[in-house]
């Protein structure tokens, strides 16, 4: 046990912070369980939607508050999905076709300006 006064607060905070990030931990790695256990059971694909919404939504907040690095929580979500792929579960999208490439403003501004300018005259 410490006995200078800011290493008992210092001891203090850890513990609360431990107990913090213990949560948030716990909260997405249930979720892992469940999303692993519906797709055993073959349950509805909206259900899985939820939970892999819920899941995407529970580690992205541990990697926001620091419970869990950004690259693990990817790594998390990308191998989650890629589970989910495999099982043959993703649900339907609709209205997700792929889009052109928007030009940006900039880049149509450039083109009509070559096209605007004229040729220079010969000396």
């Amino acid at each position: 046990m410490p006995k200078i006064k800011s290493a008992k607060k210092s001891l203090r905070q850890s513990l609360k912070r431990q107990t913090r990030n213990r949560t948030r931990k716990e909260a997405y790695k249930n979720l892992k369980r469940q999303i692993k256990k519906t797709l055993t059971t073959k349950a509805s694909k909206d259900k899985i939607a939820r939970l892999i919404s819920e899941f995407s939504k529970a580690v992205d907040k541990a990697a926001k508050r620091g419970a869990i690095y950004k690259n693990k929580a990817a790594r998390e979500k990308s191998r989650i999905m890629a589970l989910v792929k495999r099982a043959g579960a993703l649900p339907e999208v609709k209205g997700t076709k792929p889009k052109a490439a928007k030009k940006s403003a900039k880049a149509k501004d450039q083109k009509a300006k070559k096209k605007t300018k004229l040729p220079r005259k010969a000396k």
